[in-house]
């Protein structure tokens, strides 16, 4: 399992895309806990403080996939903890309304994906049956998350930065050197096909 881990830990490396990693946390995460159905991983906006989207594995009905999530996501987002539903029909901390309806599964298992004290996102396992997560898979599914945050971290602060050096923070417009590097090869691109 070690072994599984630091291997996961150097794919994830090579990869610099969010949703690239994204993608290979949800299989990772159902390989590794394989009797999982479906898992789906949400990012949190900042802005808005809520949740989006981002990537899946194993939904057959894409229709059971929430694109602000589900009132589990939402605890872990706001509690920064993960989540042990063994059966939500007997879980009554949530509101009941929930528990009857297509797209709440019987079984959940939720971690958020925390780096320095922020919520980055939320990945969640669920499966059709109950009783199907425990303690130990919530105690996996955190060792996976922490180590998929720290690069989707790694990822953000890679793009703010480049965001940065080509934008001003307080106007948000180009800086010059960036717009003479435009402004020099769309000259080029111009002479080149002999346009205006």
């Amino acid at each position: 399992r070690l072994l599984n881990l630091q291997r996961f830990s150097e794919e994830l490396k090579a990869l610099d895309d969010f949703n690239k990693v994204a993608d290979r946390m949800v299989r990772e995460v159902r390989e590794s806990l394989g009797h999982s159905h479906e898992c789906a991983l949400y990012r949190v906006d900042e802005v808005k403080e809520e949740l989006y989207f981002v990537a899946s594995s194993g939904y057959h009905d894409a229709s059971f996939i929430l694109p602000k999530g589900s009132v589990y996501e939402q605890w872990a987002m706001k509690k920064s903890q993960g989540l042990v539903v063994e059966d939500t029909r007997n879980d009554y901390r949530f509101h009941a309304d929930l528990r009857f309806g297509p797209e709440v599964r019987r079984s959940i298992c939720v971690s958020p994906l925390l780096s320095e004290n922020r919520v980055l996102g939320v990945i969640r396992l669920s499966a059709a049956s109950p009783h199907v997560f425990h303690a130990d898979d919530l105690r996996l599914l955190d060792i996976l998350t922490g180590i998929g945050a720290v690069n989707l971290r790694n990822i953000l602060l890679y793009q703010t930065m480049q965001e940065l050096a080509i934008r001003d923070s307080l106007t948000k417009l180009y800086v010059n050197r960036y717009f003479m590097e435009q402004t020099a090869s769309e000259i080029q691109k111009s002479d080149f096909n002999k346009s205006p």
